[in-house]
């Protein structure tokens, strides 16, 4: 926007952390799980699995949705593509995450609800679920996850076991 139409109040630097403030704000008082969110992070602990955040969201906003629902200290690794050169659809958040916990980009787990992050995950030879919103999941984009569900709620144990990952990123 400042391309267009320039102004003279704020610096993109602090208009973007205005932005970033704001959301902040929205997420802690607004903010609402997804469906499945807190059940899921117990399927894969209980399973001993190592926990990831690898999104291109700004980390402040990772932090205060982990913060907002009190799973922060639930997850290993926390990691923002905001430090990558690239964001999603390049893999190099995924990856990132998997180095940062010792594990194997093929060993890994990753749930997406967009096409780009699910383009990233495949990229990085990862195995994919996505979760799109119900508009979306008929894109035949989304043929190239391992797996397409309508909730998080409809993933179970067997599903767990035919994968065989080792890594839960949720982004």
């Amino acid at each position: 926007w400042y391309d267009r139409y320039p102004w003279d109040s704020m610096t993109l630097k602090e208009v973007e952390l205005a932005i970033v403030d704001r959301m902040a704000e929205l997420i802690a008082a607004d903010g609402q799980p997804l469906a499945g969110v807190f059940e899921i992070i117990s399927m894969f602990e209980q399973q001993g699995l190592k926990l990831a955040v690898a999104s291109s969201s700004n980390l402040r906003l990772i932090e205060a949705v982990l913060h907002k629902f009190e799973i922060y200290n639930r997850f290993e690794v926390v990691h923002s593509a905001e430090f990558e050169a690239y964001g999603k659809p390049h893999p190099s958040v995924f990856i990132s995450a998997a180095k940062q916990l010792n594990v194997a980009p093929t060993n890994c787990l990753v749930f997406e609800d967009s096409i780009g992050g699910m383009t990233a995950a495949k990229a990085a030879r990862m195995v994919c679920v996505v979760v799109p919103e119900n508009i979306h999941r008929s894109l035949p984009q989304f043929g190239l996850a391992d797996l397409n569900l309508h909730s998080l709620l409809a993933f179970t144990p067997d599903h767990l076991n035919q994968i065989n990952a080792s890594l839960f990123c949720f982004s």
